[in-house]
């Protein structure tokens, strides 16, 4: 062989990436390329030198390799997978091709075989495996219904579980649309929020809609859709995870229902309310008014007892006609839609000041108010409620000068504004009752109050998704506690 084909035939040698060893009938090695001695580890030297069993072969492995080369020499022309072993003594799976060169006169002249290295061929293999025995376990044993489609929503695949949950055997729908499945009134709305929007590789779309079952009913499915890409990114296939969300539709329709007989009743009730309090009024002023009159006319005719009774009429009348009017007040609050906007509280609270400024003045109480935040609020409404607890605080106050102190802490979403007295307080066990309609912790013959303010207060709070609630101070009085949130 003339030397510059030497050289290249070394070169295309030594360039092949898998290992090759040229092996004569003895079983000495001739030429061992570059690729053998990176596989196993050993130099060329070292192979060089090795007789049968080589180097590279493991004493467990001898018999077949010894049987490898019987079948080569039997004119077998196949692939063997056998176990290697590195200079270090690490066992690692190969793939030999033996074959052999023979001479003119047909004997064996050389065996030549190809090694390729299949240590990261069986570690990907096995993880495939992994992953398809975790998604046939996964297939197995998931509520949800996992499926296939061809871009028109054909079905590929359709999970096993499909009979439990539809009524149909996989084969029975496989090769059909789904659309035939569908509500009427869900498929277009499926169409075009589902599968369109997956095909433009966007955020896997969700919908739920009716699927029709095979005993002809239908159930609710909430279904993800997954877009199945090429390398080149292209959409080619859709995949759907489906969980039946039967009953959360049904509770939803009879939560539905139900706020719809509660608004229906609330409406009634309000109408009733105002109703029965403008209807109510009429014969109140007539009560109170012709108490009056029978009082100024004939007080020199009655005795002292004869006009205490009368007061007592009038007296009662009036405070009958605030009843009504906190009823009706009451009823409003809570038919009424607030309007939130962002309010500087500490102008709220002086706007509830100047409304209480003559009761303050009078009982010369002493106001602070801390630095306030700007808050999510319905001014008008929110002021009432300051107005009432402001009002209160000096109302029922103890013989100390009345003191009220406002304030405000930032929690990490909320506020909590808080309204401190020094009045006459109220029972723990009250804490609560006070702000139900017509409940009361003062003695019912303390004729300052007619037990709505604080159930206004309470509404007014709730529908600024808040918390209103007492706290005993150490010392005397009560502290008011409300919490607002700071997004509503």
């Amino acid at each position: 062989m003339p030397l510059s084909n030497l050289e290249n035939f070394k070169t295309i040698f030594n360039a092949i990436s898998d290992g090759i060893s040229i092996i004569d009938p003895d079983g000495n090695h001739i030429a061992v390329n570059e690729a053998m001695t990176k596989i196993t580890g050993f130099s060329h030297e070292e192979i060089y030198a090795s007789r049968p069993p080589h180097c590279y072969w493991p004493e467990e492995e001898l018999d077949n390799i010894s049987a490898a080369f019987d079948k080569t020499l039997d004119g077998a022309s196949v692939d063997f997978e056998l176990l290697f072993k590195k200079k270090d003594g690490t066992r690692f799976p190969v793939s030999v091709y033996p074959s052999e060169i023979k001479s003119d006169d047909g004997d064996t002249k050389y065996f030549v075989a190809t090694i390729k290295d299949l240590t990261e061929h069986k570690k990907q293999q096995q993880l495939l495996n992994e992953t398809q025995f975790n998604y046939q376990v996964l297939l197995e044993n998931t509520t949800e219904l996992v499926c296939r489609h061809t871009l028109d929503g054909t079905f590929l695949f359709v999970s096993a579980n499909v009979q439990d949950l539809l009524g149909y055997s996989p084969d029975e729908l496989i090769g059909k649309n789904p659309y035939l499945y569908h509500h009427p009134d869900d498929v277009e709305r499926i169409k075009r929020e589902s599968h369109e929007i997956a095909m433009q590789n966007d955020k896997p779309p969700r919908i739920i809609y009716r699927f029709r079952k095979k005993d002809g009913t239908y159930l609710w499915l909430d279904t993800i859709t997954h877009p199945l890409a090429s390398s080149d990114g292209e959409v080619e296939q859709l995949v759907t995870v489906s969980r039946d969300v039967t009953d959360t539709k049904e509770l939803e329709f009879e939560l539905k229902r139900n706020l719809s007989d509660l608004k229906r009743s609330n409406e009634e009730l309000e109408n009733f309310a105002y109703v029965a309090s403008h209807d109510l009024k009429e014969p109140l002023r007539m009560i109170s008014g012709f108490s009056r009159l029978l009082g100024k006319k004939y007080a020199d005719s009655l005795d002292d007892v004869a006009n205490q009774y009368i007061q007592i009429i009038d007296d009662g009348a009036k405070r009958l006609e605030i009843l009504i009017s906190n009823l009706l007040s009451y009823s409003r609050t809570n038919s009424k839609e607030f309007v939130f906007e962002p309010t500087e509280l500490s102008g709220v609270i002086q706007e509830a000041l100047e409304a209480n400024r003559q009761l303050l003045d009078e009982n010369d109480a002493v106001v602070n108010v801390g630095q306030l935040p700007v808050l999510n609020l319905e001014p008008v409404q929110i002021k009432r409620v300051f107005a009432n607890l402001i009002q209160n605080a000096v109302k029922y106050r103890s013989e100390a000068k009345p003191r009220i102190d406002i304030s405000s802490k930032k929690f990490k979403d909320h506020h909590v504004i808080s309204v401190r007295d020094n009045g006459v307080g109220i029972q723990p066990k009250d804490f609560e009752r006070v702000f139900q309609i017509f409940k009361r912790s003062v003695p019912l013959e303390d004729q300052n109050g007619v037990g709505i303010g604080l159930a206004i207060c309470k509404k007014i709070v709730e529908k600024h998704q808040g918390q209103i609630w007492i706290e005993q101070n150490e010392d005397q009085g009560v502290t008011f506690n409300i919490l607002i949130p700071d997004k509503i």
